[in-house]
């Protein structure tokens, strides 16, 4: 299984670097942690190559187009690498644009974060989505906590664009987690069993749109803390997967 890796430094790390009268507080100030998740589909052409043009981003902050955080981000199915960067402050508002190969998707979304902090950023919605599917950038702070040797910590983002509005129930065997969660929530965390020492398997009740459950998985390490992402399989919107980003630190 993939671990969250190395993080790449962006912006001022060394005090040669930095200048100004504030670089010594600059450089001592813990950078933030930021792991990015794609999960952006196109509704319009399924899976075809267009989709994944259409859907493949640039995540850029402060306005700095010469160097994005992420380049060419394609969909994201697995935990992903993270970017570590420097504040001005001991909390700051950035603001963060969106683009795709042809045009900036989200504009100008600023987002509070405190300096030695990490977070999950999701991207969710459809390329040229109505109102309720438009593309949405979103924060959601990780939280790093013991857990139990025979557990996972695990909290739910619902980022399915195809069920904009419309609740879920998600249980783990008879265990219901969450009713009625609804696009864009976050649940807290909570520990739980998964069904093997490397397999976190969920059940997904969909009650409007679409009708059913989704029986949906990814791989775990026992006593770890994760992110669990509630979206569609790579560039198709009429389905349910899950993807699991390990906290950082867990």
């Amino acid at each position: 299984m993939k671990r969250w890796g190395m993080l790449a430094i962006a912006g001022c790390v060394a005090l040669a670097a930095c200048g100004g009268d504030d670089s010594v507080d600059d450089a001592l100030r813990s950078p933030v942690a930021l792991y990015f998740h794609n999960q952006l589909v196109d509704y319009r052409t399924g899976g075809s190559t267009d989709a994944k043009e259409q859907t493949t981003v640039d995540l850029v902050a402060r306005g700095d187009l010469a160097n994005p955080f992420f380049a060419k981000r394609p969909y994201s199915t697995d935990e992903q690498d993270g970017i570590a960067f420097r504040l001005d402050a001991d909390t700051e508002s950035v603001p963060f644009d969106v683009y795709n190969n042809t045009t900036r998707l989200v504009s100008d979304k600023s987002f509070s974060v405190d300096a030695g902090r990490k977070y999950t950023m999701v991207l969710m919605g459809q390329v040229d989505g109505n109102d309720a599917t438009a593309p949405l950038l979103r924060l959601y702070r990780q939280s790093v906590k013991g857990v139990s040797s025979d557990k996972v910590r695990i909290r739910l983002i619902h980022a399915l664009s195809g069920l904009s509005g419309q609740p879920l129930r998600v249980a783990i065997g008879s265990t219901t987690l969450v009713d009625g969660l609804i696009y864009e929530q976050v649940t807290e965390y909570e520990e739980v069993a998964p069904v093997s020492d490397s397999l976190l398997e969920l059940d997904v009740f969909r009650y409007a749109m679409w009708t059913g459950v989704d029986e949906v998985s990814c791989s775990v390490e026992l006593g770890k803390s994760y992110d669990v992402i509630i979206t569609h399989p790579a560039y198709d919107s009429q389905a349910v997967d899950i993807f699991c980003q390990q906290v950082h630190g867990s």
